[in-house]
């Protein structure tokens, strides 16, 4: 799932994986969302919001069936 969100974030979005991509080891994952500045944006604001919620649905899922091995941790910190 998390790679997915990743490709979906460079592949489609065209974010560069070195602008998002904070941590990505085994059990930990850290992505940073960029902000949007620019009205021009709202259609990669609109792009990445069904991103991040379809990859938060699917995560949730797999804790639901999961949960004695997965704990997600949604962490919405911002960075300025």
């Amino acid at each position: 799932m998390t790679i997915a969100l990743i490709n979906g974030m460079t592949e489609v979005l065209h974010y560069q994986e070195s602008s998002i991509l904070e941590e990505y080891s085994a059990g930990v994952t850290r992505i940073k969302v960029p902000s949007f500045e620019k009205e021009t944006d709202n259609k990669k604001k609109n792009g990445l919001e069904v991103l991040l919620q379809t990859y938060l649905i699917n995560v949730r899922l797999i804790e639901k069936t999961y949960g004695d091995f997965v704990e997600v941790v949604e962490d919405r910190e911002a960075i300025d």
